[in-house]
């Protein structure tokens, strides 16, 4: 409303006289003035604006004014007059502006230009003739007297009231008498005088001693000029030395003199600015004399101030000493430069309610004692505060929190927070819940919640809300919960707990819950911390927090105060965004507080509830809430698997909400107790949610590569819910299958087959080939996105040769051997020979028959059998063995986008005796099956026998993995360990370790270099862990584990768990987690720097572009263009 008033009269009064003068829309003055002088009575600022627009214009038009509208000047004038005798606001601000336009009125008479009676000015003038100047008041005793005549009715007793009153005792000297008034007019000579002078010693060209000028100027200070006073004040304070004869005395009575209140407010800023520039200058020598001497006798009366504008200066000096001043000696001087701090700011809450507060004279709400009722003048009042000095207050004490920090020690830091967390029970005990005082209230608790601890040095650490990094407290360490108090002295989180509790059950301001909220997260995730409090304390606190949504449920919090009229129309818009806003900031609480033991199963119901609650409000910072809830509360999630799943299908997919919920759903997938109950229905749900996500078109490259992976993941945990095809996803390419379409063809691809085969195989590299044997063709197809080589082999001749007249044992006894059981010649196992010769005898004696009349009797030519001694039978037996058939081998070898299998087959032109005894076709022969099922042909590859560009290109081909390594460093950190040589000099870890890096995964060697390790540079065996899609490597090198993410922005963004406190079981799960997210980011993020249009989305989809790749180069048929 004011500010409303003050534009229009500054429009109306700028377009009729004003510098922007409209012509179109000019009206007469005294039509604007009359309601002007309304305005006058809403606000002192008000009516210094009208006061301004009337002075100019009787400065611009004056001589050209009316009749009418002078009277209505005048009487706004008398209105000015009244306001100014009742209210001390309006005297202060407006009676200086007053008096002025009376001069210029007054001259504009003298000039003859004044239209309106003569007696209208005069009787104005005379209404406050006792502050008004003596050449005014001169000039209306010479009217008056003038026009008292014999004509005029009761002249004489008229003539003796005049002369009584101006020449009364009470009058200025100058009134009284022809001498004085004589004097006054060489009094204002003389201060002219004393300008020049002034200005001549500020030149340099003042001969005498300057004491000589301001000596002379401080005599009669009360009538100088402010200007004047401040050069005053600041020669004398720069002439207060240590060399100076009580010159701390000497300061302390310039800064009272010109800082009392009767005194103007620039003299009275000045003399505090030299206050504290004094201090500033000498603290460093004289710091105890000047605090306790100076600085305490002037600060102690900043609340008894009753100007907010000083007292806003005075606390800026009080909390500068404070900031500053030396705390040795057991820091008895900062506790007393404290003590005013605490009666500042507990003392005036507890002597008022919100009652009392009226506004002060800078429009502020001021704290007044509820015994004195609001005067109708303003006085000077003990123990009043502005808010906003409140405010001032509370900022203050958070800087000084920070900027002392590490300084501090513990009795300094119990000083500081017994300060702030009385104060916050103050004001809950005056009952300000509401917006009354709330912005204090949050300053004060950022600054409380700021107040951390390091878990392996128990020193206490600040990380401010915003900051980068914590500081570190080297004298203050925690104290010891009470299960394990050793009565050595420590900080406690108790009295900090019991006000966060107060306010999480009483604070209906939302602001401040909101900051309650940001800040305690991080405080919650120090187990060990928090439990300085007592469990019955920590316990109130988790109720009190689970309260803020069941509060919210019931109307008890506000966003905004509305008048009433307005409530009605705002109400249902503020509980959507309240709801929002606590979806927002209390799941992260609520999932910290699953790992506090404290009667944990009977509350973790009711959190895991009201998680979900969340996640109906689309918050994402409770789908990620949910994540960790899975983890830590399994059985609590269980019965709430169904409504989240639901909850997230109905949620409408953008970018912003895809990691969350991929993660979620991945995470899930290794915790039976959640998906357990799951139904066909409820996976193809999961599924829907997830497929809107693989649009191409829409999403980022990271998003479709994570997203396709999650559906892989549950496909082995689902069973019969899973379909056994991929689901349909929005996205599908075009025919020419180019850019993002053809990267949703690659993962269409890709899903279908890992579908089919269900996992990737361990199994990897060609089967071992005897030195014996040599090759002797081979050919390459391209079928189904995989490539199979046919290789033949044939022993060497010499060996051969050599097996004549002796029998060689076979190289294996399985008719296939797999890449895992490669045949080694120097290993080839031996059987006894008379068990040889007797199995040969009895299966050649059933066998033989007589021979026939025409048969050959060439020894040379052997016979056939079946007999897998590989003897022959008949009349040409020998003694020993007879000679070995030529064997020939097969090499089948599949490179597909998973991975490479191979096998080694042998045939035979006999078949042994133990045929039936050999293993079958084994596992890793699926793949075969596969790759070869419902094709509609094979291509070609190679255009001669032995291709070097295709060879070349198999070899590029198989330093692709099929399975995605991820290996991962992992530091140990000993107790009191901070700086990187000591944690680089650890030679072995705690116990507490060796279990942690036994739940990261199995013992392996590093006989086959995983992960790139070498035998012996990196030790002798390493940790891995293998699931559905990738394998974890993990060089060797209290319950909880605080998990976070130290990465680039352009990496960290893309993942939505980056901190979270978990026992170490869940803390491994999610750790590997982390580390796939972490490096598939990475590769994303080079693959996309390096060549956009082949984005990288995993090792199978690089497999599958690098096999298309092939068979476009090297087949013997052309292919069509349009060719997948």
């Amino acid at each position: 409303m004011r500010r409303m008033l003050r534009g229009a009269i500054f429009c109306l009064a700028n377009a009729n006289w004003g510098p922007a003068q409209i012509d179109a829309v000019r009206c007469s003055p005294a039509s604007i003035i009359e309601p002007m002088r309304n305005a006058i009575q809403v606000d002192e600022t008000i009516c210094y604006d009208v006061l301004f627009d009337i002075r100019l214009l009787i400065q611009k038009h004056g001589r050209d004014l009316q009749h009418m509208t002078w009277i209505k000047l005048i009487e706004l004038f008398e209105t000015v007059i009244d306001l100014c005798e009742q209210r001390l606001e309006y005297a202060k601000t407006c009676e200086n502006s007053l008096h002025q336009i009376l001069l210029l009125t007054g001259q504009l008479y003298s000039d003859g230009h004044f239209a309106a009676p003569p007696d209208l000015l005069y009787d104005l003038i005379e209404k406050c003739a006792d502050r008004r100047p003596d050449t005014s008041v001169v000039k209306l005793i010479q009217y008056r007297s003038m026009n008292l005549t014999p004509l005029t009715p009761n002249w004489i007793p008229g003539m003796l009231q005049l002369v009584r009153r101006y020449s009364a005792e009470s009058q200025r000297p100058e009134r009284r008498s022809k001498r004085l008034e004589y004097a006054k007019t060489c009094e204002n000579s003389l201060h002219q005088i004393l300008l020049l002078t002034e200005q001549l010693y500020s030149d340099g060209h003042f001969a005498a001693p300057p004491d000589l000028l301001y000596d002379l100027i401080e005599k009669c200070a009360d009538r100088r000029p402010d200007t004047s006073v401040v050069k005053l004040i600041q020669y004398r304070s720069m002439n207060l030395t240590p060399l100076t004869p009580n010159w701390i005395p000497g300061m302390l009575q310039l800064v009272r003199r010109y800082s009392a209140e009767s005194q103007r407010p620039e003299r009275r800023s000045k003399a505090i600015s030299e206050l504290h520039a004094f201090y500033t200058k000498y603290r460093l020598l004289y710091e105890h004399e000047l605090v306790t001497q100076l600085m305490i006798p002037v600060l102690q009366d900043t609340e008894n101030e009753s100007s907010s504008r000083i007292q806003y200066l005075m606390l800026n000096i009080l909390f500068d000493v404070a900031k500053t001043v030396s705390l040795r000696d057991d820091a008895r001087l900062f506790e007393s430069v404290m003590g005013i701090v605490r009666q500042l700011f507990i003392s005036s809450i507890l002597r008022t309610t919100v009652e009392t507060a009226i506004e002060d004279e800078d429009d502020a709400e001021t704290v007044v004692a509820p015994t004195r009722p609001p005067p109708r003048v303003p006085t000077p009042k003990a123990g009043s505060l502005s808010f906003d000095n409140l405010e001032v207050v509370a900022q203050s004490m958070g800087e000084l929190l920070s900027e002392r920090w590490p300084v501090l020690n513990i009795n300094t830091l119990s000083i500081l927070v017994g300060i702030m967390v009385d104060h916050l029970h103050a004001q809950y005990a005056a009952g300000w819940t509401g917006e009354q005082g709330a912005d204090v209230r949050l300053r004060t608790f950022s600054a409380l919640l700021s107040i951390h601890c390091c878990p392996i040095t128990n020193r206490l650490t600040f990380h401010g809300l915003g900051e980068d990094w914590p500081r570190v407290n080297v004298y203050i360490r925690r104290s010891q919960s009470a299960a394990e108090d050793d009565g050595s002295p420590g900080f406690s989180w108790s009295p900090i707990c019991a006000v966060v509790t107060m306010a999480a059950k009483q604070d209906t301001w939302w602001p401040v819950l909101r900051a309650i909220l940001q800040q305690l997260r991080r405080v919650l995730e120090h187990i060990a911390f928090v439990r300085t409090a007592s469990d019955e304390q920590v316990d109130e606190l988790a109720h009190a927090l689970i309260s803020i949504h069941q509060r919210a449920e019931l109307g008890d919090i506000s966003l905004h105060l509305y008048s009433e009229e307005r409530l009605a129309q705002r109400g249902q818009i503020d509980e959507k965004q309240l709801k929002a806003q606590i979806a927002k900031f209390l799941p992260p609480i609520l999932c910290t507080l699953l790992n506090y033991p404290c009667r944990q199963d009977l509350r973790n119901t009711d959190l895991c509830k009201i998680l979900v609650d969340c996640v109906a409000q689309e918050s994402m910072e409770a789908v990620v809430a949910c994540d960790l809830a899975i983890q830590l509360a399994p059985s609590a999630m269980a019965g709430m698997a169904l409504v989240l799943t639901e909850a997230l299908s109905r949620m409408h997919y953008n970018a912003v909400r895809a990691i969350p919920i991929m993660e979620l759903l991945s995470d899930s997938a290794e915790i039976p107790e959640f998906h357990k109950f799951f139904q066909e229905k409820h996976f193809r749900s999961i599924i829907d949610t997830l497929a809107p996500y693989t649009n191409v078109h829409k999403f980022n490259t990271f998003i479709v590569a994570s997203i396709h992976r999650v559906p892989g993941t549950l496909f082995t945990l689902g069973g019969n819910g899973m379909p056994e095809t991929p689901p349909p996803m929005d996205g599908a390419g075009s025919k020419e299958e180019r850019g993002p379409d053809r990267v949703h063809g690659e993962i269409l691809r890709a899903m279908s087959a890992f579908f089919h085969i269900g996992q990737i195989d361990n199994d990897w590299g060609d089967p071992k080939i005897p030195d014996r044997l040599t090759e002797t063709s081979q050919e390459h197809y391209f079928v189904n996105d995989s490539i199979i080589t046919v290789k033949t082999l044939i022993e060497h001749v010499k060996d051969r040769d050599r097996s004549e007249g002796s029998l060689k044992e076979s190289d294996g006894d399985d008719v296939f051997v797999s890449s895992s059981e490669q045949p080694k010649a120097s290993e080839t196992p031996q059987q006894p020979a008379g068990n040889f010769n007797e199995q040969r005898r009895r299966h050649q004696s059933a066998i033989q028959t007589r021979r026939v009349a025409n048969q050959s009797s060439d020894e040379s030519t052997p016979r056939k059998t079946l007999d897998d001694m590989y003897a022959t039978a008949g009349p040409l037996r020998r003694n020993s063995v007879s000679r070995v058939p030529i064997i020939s081998w097969t090499q089948l070898i599949i490179r597909h986008m998973y991975g490479k299998s191979g096998w080694l087959m042998r045939s035979f032109e006999e078949w042994p005796a133990d045929f039936e005894q050999t293993a079958a076709m084994p596992r890793p022969g699926s793949s075969l099956l596969l790759h070869f099922a419902n094709q509609p042909g094979a291509i070609r590859l190679g255009r001669k026998p032995n291709d070097e560009v295709l060879q070349r290109s198999l070899r590029n081909l198989d330093r692709i993995s099929g399975i995605e390594y991820h290996a991962v460093g992992v530091l140990y950190v000993g107790m009191y360990q901070e700086t990187e040589a000591q944690i680089l000099a650890n030679v072995y870890g705690s116990e507490r370790y060796a279990k942690f890096l036994k739940l990261l995964g199995n013992p392996i060697p590093l006989d086959k270099h995983p992960g790139g390790l070498l035998p012996g540079k990196h030790g002798s065996y390493t940790y891995e862990y293998q699931d559905e899609l990738s394998r974890i490597v993990i060089p060797y090198d209290e319950n909880n584990v605080l998990l976070q993410l130290h990465a680039k922005q352009e990496i960290s963004c893309w993942l939505a768990t980056r901190r979270a406190l978990l026992n170490d079981r869940c803390a491994v799960r999610l750790l590997r987690k982390m580390i796939v997210r972490t490096q598939l980011s990475v590769n994303v993020w080079r693959s996309v720097q390096d060549n956009d249009d082949q984005p990288y989305i995993s090792s199978g989809v690089d497999r599958l572009r690098k096999i298309t790749a092939i068979r476009d180069k090297c087949a013997v048929v052309q292919l069509p263009k349009d060719a997948p």
